[in-house]
């Protein structure tokens, strides 16, 4: 990363710390033009679960939950990184 990038990395977080989130958390928001989830940064848990069934995009922090609602998802996946968000969008 380069440097001027870090140091304001590093202000933004010494600024707002206290706004920081740590624990183990999965948040998924939705409106009405798409869906959003994240997992914490280390990836304690829940984990964060997403599937897509055609052009259905599904996030939930248990596998089972979308298996209920999608029994035969095209795709199921855990994101690969912690803290790394899963976008679907609606056009």
């Amino acid at each position: 990363m380069p440097e001027k990038e870090r140091a304001f990395d590093t202000a933004l977080r010494m600024t707002y710390s206290p706004a920081m989130m740590n624990g183990p958390f999965a948040i998924v928001v939705a409106g009405s033009d798409g869906i959003a989830g994240i997992t914490d940064r280390i990836k304690l848990r829940p984990p964060l679960v997403a599937a897509e069934a055609g052009d259905r995009l599904y996030l939930s922090s248990e596998e089972a939950a979308i298996r209920v609602m999608e029994p035969a998802p095209d795709r199921i996946w855990m994101p690969p990184r912690a803290g790394e968000p899963v976008i679907g969008r609606v056009y």
